[in-house]
């Protein structure tokens, strides 16, 4: 049973618990496997929907959220690690069983509230020859993703700790239809029509983006890059039908407030776009988002 209101009715901060069942696969050998200790957790927030899940008992808990502004094959994945210190090396994941650790590179780190690390990335759970295939239509797309989150039981992460860390999340189907529900809402919140957001005759495309990319570069801070934070900065841009930029947002993580808040108003002021287009010919107002990635020298 899932309980679903408004976003009206809804404060951003409020959580609405997701009564989602999880299955308990056996343990894999060498693995710290944690259960969950919590339901997931529905956040509607004022740029993003999110799913929350707590993993293991006190003293030993890890916190799972998978996040989207905009229905996509792709999420963010955020994991909060209060009772877990990171062990130097490259980072690995998996959501899909039986499937070899990924190395991720393109990672974000940020402090807990309670003082722990976290760690940021992105994810999609298409094979890469689904994903490189342009043929494919968006309804086939989707259904390809439907499927493989129906197959997830375990979220496991490797190399990170002394010993690696599976959590027995139970099958993802359910959670990202509730999921998508909530970024519909998100979309209409904005004055977009969600169907045409999710399937347009094009999509909004920037034009002449390095004249409006390049002061934003320029201005990352220095001492950010002298001291060799990676990170990157995601904008979610609400385009007009007359190609212009009239909404920008920042999400987190939060690298420097005053770049980021100069990077949308670069984006206000100079950003141009060719709008998106529906079935009928007609340019619509849509979202479009755009992520930064930063890497330092230190």
């Amino acid at each position: 049973m899932i309980g679903i209101r408004s976003r009206l009715e809804l404060a951003s901060a409020t959580m609405v618990a997701l009564a989602l069942c999880c299955t308990s696969p056996a343990a894999a050998q060498e693995m710290v496997v944690l259960e969950p200790s919590t339901n997931w957790l529905l956040d509607y927030a004022d740029d993003h929907c999110a799913l929350r899940r707590i993993f293991g008992e006190s003293g030993q808990q890890i916190r799972l959220e998978l996040r989207q502004s905009m229905r996509s094959d792709r999420f963010e994945v955020r994991v909060s690690l209060s009772d877990f210190s990171r062990t130097p090396g490259g980072l690995e994941t998996r959501f899909l069983d039986g499937a070899e650790f990924a190395p991720r590179f393109q990672i974000a780190q940020f402090r807990t509230g309670e003082g722990g690390e976290g760690f940021i990335y992105h994810e999609s759970l298409m094979a890469p020859d689904v994903m490189l295939e342009t043929e494919l239509s968006r309804d086939a797309v989707a259904a390809e993703n439907r499927a493989r989150l129906a197959t997830v039981r375990t979220y496991a992460i490797g190399n990170a700790f002394s010993s690696d860390v599976e959590l027995q999340t139970g099958p993802l189907e359910e959670a990202f239809r509730v999921l998508g529900l909530c970024v519909d809402d998100f979309y209409q919140s904005l004055g977009i029509d969600p169907a045409m957001q999710a399937n347009p005759a094009s999509g909004a495309r920037p034009v002449d983006v390095a004249d409006w990319a390049r002061p934003i570069l320029r201005t990352y801070p220095e001492n950010l890059y002298r001291e060799g934070r990676t990170g990157w900065v995601r904008l979610q841009v609400v385009v007009e039908p007359d190609g212009s930029a009239s909404r920008c947002v920042v999400s987190e993580p939060v690298v420097d407030p005053e770049y980021e808040e100069q990077t949308c108003r670069t984006i206000l002021r100079r950003g141009n776009f060719d709008p998106a287009v529906d079935h009928e010919g007609n340019a619509a107002r849509s979202m479009y988002e755009l992520s930064l990635y930063y890497r330092g020298v230190g």
